[in-house]
């Protein structure tokens, strides 16, 4: 159990399940889930491949004065685009990471066998292609050894789970790595489908990789009628509404897994076990509170949320209220929440939306919470003047500057006495 704070910032213990209040209900037609860090332990498996990707590589003889993860950081710093075209449409992105993350490591061995063993090229093309099959195949058979607690039971639970037209829910998988759940034989009978960041060009998260996931599950049987209702989509917001709570996406990442899904409507699960670490679960402690600052500069920083001027709590409201629909600390739970939601939504009785979300951060006061929180200071300028007739019905509404507290109309995007 764990530290909780309801609206009345009282103590008091809750279970390792947080629920949302503001999701409509539904039955649940798709599940799909991040990989990396949700499912399975990415540092242990990555470590595995790379320790069998050595071993072939020595067992060929191949000298190796600069190791491949070292190549590929110089390779990546010197011709970013090649591994990170989003670069093109997106060039002041505050934080860039590869997101063809196949191609840079075949590079970087083709780059060790030329220019370190004086391979040729086409000699190099080769090598380069089956050494990295060996580094994939290692990846897939290291998985089942770290998986998170109870992943393949809560699977074949959910495969199990029927819609109202009697067919089963959908299961996918949404990632920024190169892996597929098919490809891991005790997995593969449990995923419909797996889209990769890498196929789609950006990574999570950008909404194109959780609308090519809409688009590889849109012809399956379980939702194929929705989507017969509209071929077209006017609008991005036309193609949200299409979502709603009968899609839930599970993944680790609050910004590229939360956030991101949120954006298109989609229920949310925070999944955070493997995250936390047994040691920080046990004392109920986030990892640290750089973490969460570190969240919120992304967030801000990449637009996914629109910053104003508000009270200091401002942040802390949009984490519970507006993303995370549930919060789990052992993935166990996570079947307990999609029944939940699927059966509400086939008996259409219920009445969760009144309950209150709480973060269980281990917090000593709600008050707190600002803390976590790195506090972004408003721009200099003036009150916006300009007024449609909606916003000067919004004139009553007041909220405050958190850098001098001045009292200012809702529709105020900057603080005029600051």
């Amino acid at each position: 159990e764990i530290v909780g704070f309801t609206e009345l910032d009282s103590m008091e213990t809750v279970s390792d399940i947080e629920h949302g209040g503001s999701i409509l209900k539904s039955e649940v037609k798709v599940v799909t889930f991040d990989l990396d860090n949700t499912l399975w332990k990415t540092g242990a498996v990555i470590k595995h491949a790379n320790d069998v990707l050595q071993d072939h590589l020595d067992s060929c003889g191949l000298a190796q004065p600069r190791q491949v993860k070292d190549v590929m950081k110089e390779l990546f710093s010197v011709n970013q685009m090649r591994y990170c075209p989003e670069l093109a449409t997106n060039p002041d992105g505050a934080k860039i990471e590869p997101v063809m993350l196949t191609q840079l490591r075949i590079d970087s061995i083709f780059d060790v066998c030329v220019k370190d063993n004086g391979f040729t090229d086409e000699e190099a093309e080769m090598f380069s292609q089956k050494a990295f099959q060996v580094w994939t195949d290692a990846r897939h058979a290291a998985i089942p050894a770290h998986l998170a607690e109870s992943v393949v039971e809560c699977l074949s639970t959910i495969r199990g789970i029927q819609t109202s037209s009697g067919l089963p829910i959908i299961v996918g998988a949404i990632t920024n790595g190169n892996s597929d759940p098919r490809n891991v034989p005790m997995l593969r009978d449990y995923f419909d489908f797996c889209v990769n960041s890498e196929d789609v060009g950006v990574s999570k998260p950008d909404p194109k990789v959780y609308k090519a996931a809409v688009e590889e599950a849109s012809g399956m049987p379980a939702v194929r009628d929705i989507f017969a209702q509209m071929k077209i989509y006017d609008s991005f917001e036309d193609f949200s509404n299409l979502l709603g709570p009968w899609w839930v996406h599970v993944g680790d990442d609050f910004l590229k897994d939360v956030v991101a899904a949120k954006e298109l409507k989609m229920r949310t699960v925070w999944a955070r076990e493997l995250v936390l670490g047994p040691e920080d679960y046990e004392k109920s402690v986030p990892k640290s509170k750089r973490t969460l600052q570190e969240l919120v500069r992304d967030i801000a920083s990449q637009d996914v949320i629109t910053m104003e001027i508000g009270s200091t709590d401002y942040l802390a409201e949009t984490m519970k209220d507006e993303f995370a629909d549930c919060t789990i600390d052992r993935f166990e739970h996570l079947v307990e929440v999609i029944l939940g939601w699927h059966r509400e939504g086939l008996s259409g009785s219920a009445n969760g939306s009144e309950e209150k979300k709480m973060i269980a951060e281990g917090m000593q006061t709600a008050q707190a919470l600002p803390d976590y929180f790195d506090v972004i200071m408003p721009e200099k300028g003036s009150v916006d003047a300009g007024q449609t007739p909606s916003e000067q019905g919004k004139l009553s509404e007041t909220k405050f500057c958190m850098f001098c507290g001045t009292k200012l109309p809702m529709v105020a995007k900057f603080c005029s006495s600051c």
